[in-house]
């Protein structure tokens, strides 16, 4: 089943183009900051750069 993309529902691949050097930061931190990742949330961040150190979408 397809999800349409609508401007309120990017892909991941979308967001992660969009913002490239973000995700390339966050992929070459060796520990993200606590409060960073309490905030924002660690894990789907590093999965996020993860798969863009991969190349995946």
């Amino acid at each position: 089943m397809s999800r349409v993309q609508t401007p309120e529902h990017k892909s991941a691949a979308e967001v992660i183009d969009e913002h490239r050097d973000l995700f390339e930061a966050i992929a070459e931190m060796d520990d993200l900051d606590p409060e960073f990742a309490e905030d924002f949330g660690a894990a789907p961040l590093r999965y996020a750069a993860d798969h863009l150190e991969a190349g995946d979408e």
